[in-house]
């Protein structure tokens, strides 16, 4: 039968639209079925990669992370670049969302710590950017939530998107500004005494603006969220290490273990077995802080509870390298 060319132009752009509703709803259902791969896991019995460029070293004040970031420095910097931090300086939260530094090497990322007792103390009598907490006695210390009021050009500040120092939002921080009050403001007293012209609290970094309750509360806080880098793109891995083993058992252990992952040997001398004096500790301080830390969190980087106050070491170091400065991955298993 003859069709007219309406009729036929019609039919076309019929059978046209039929075309492009079924690519429409292809393409709807490819997008709905697009299966994202997950990352393959590490073999830890064997070597991790041998494309680690970078070793980020992450650790709180007062954790001797000067010490060894020198030590790595000088060991591997050769054919690793050796950093004090990943996404941001090496004392602060971490996140994956920041812009502060590029994040193109693949990365091992070693988290130190301090055992929880003399940390404390150490901070207690030297607050680095924690000018609320200058010389008090340990109960305040402890007792006192972790902040302090805005001053100076913080007051200025109304938008709490607003980006702070080190790529902070300023719910995330006091003071946004890095130094918030011009030094004369001082009256002649020492603005750089424990760096009080910049203080730095963080907040907790849900956005609600709420300051940590405690620095205990702070450091369960930072020991997750440093363990967590281990999931940030382009790192291979994440290692929390007691600054307490490296002492004791020397450096060589952790040296061998970084150039068996990584395929780069190391051109140092390793440090030895040193003996450090201890600092004697009030018997009511360590009952406090053994009555008020957070012990899931410090199981996870091998901390334990001191069975007597005159106990001066919180954790035993063991032969096995391993098991003394680090956890393997899978140990993590936290809801984040």
């Amino acid at each position: 039968m003859l069709r007219t060319a309406t009729q036929i132009a019609a039919i076309v752009t019929l059978v046209l639209g039929a075309l492009v509703a079924v690519n429409r709803e292809h393409c709807r259902n490819r997008r709905a079925t697009l299966i994202i791969p997950e990352m393959k896991p590490i073999n830890k019995s064997s070597p991790v990669s041998s494309s680690i460029r970078q070793i980020s070293l992450l650790g709180e004040r007062n954790s001797g992370t000067r010490w060894t970031y020198d030590h790595l420095s000088n060991c591997f910097n050769h054919s690793l670049l050796v950093e004090n931090h990943l996404t941001r300086y090496k004392h602060w939260f971490q996140s994956p969302n920041t812009t502060r530094y590029r994040r193109e090497r693949n990365t091992l990322v070693i988290a130190q710590f301090r055992n929880p007792y003399d940390w404390l103390e150490a901070m207690r009598i030297h607050p680095h950017h924690a000018p609320k907490h200058l010389n008090i006695e340990w109960q305040d210390f402890l007792q006192t939530p972790w902040t302090m009021e805005r001053i100076g050009t913080d007051l200025n500040i109304t938008s709490n998107t607003t980006r702070c120092h080190q790529d902070f939002l300023y719910n995330q921080i006091v003071s946004c500004s890095k130094e918030p009050l011009p030094r004369e403001a001082y009256n002649g007293s020492h603005p750089f005494h424990m760096s009080r012209h910049q203080p730095f609290y963080e907040l907790k970094q849900d956005g609600s603006g709420m300051p940590f309750e405690s620095i205990l509360e702070l450091r369960a806080a930072k020991i997750y969220n440093f363990l967590e880098t281990k999931d940030y793109p382009n790192v291979e891995d994440a290692w929390p290490v007691q600054y307490e083993a490296l002492v004791a058992k020397g450096t060589k252990d952790m040296l061998d273990k970084i150039s068996e992952i990584t395929g780069v040997p190391y051109t140092c001398d390793p440090f030895p077995v040193q003996n450090r004096a201890t600092r004697e500790l009030p018997d009511d301080f360590v009952k406090y802080v053994t009555a008020h830390v957070d012990w899931t969190a410090e199981e996870l980087i091998g901390y334990h509870p001191r069975q007597s106050t005159k106990e001066k070491e919180p954790v035993k170091v063991n032969s096995s390298f391993p098991q003394t400065f680090f956890l393997e991955k899978q140990v993590y298993n936290w809801e984040s």
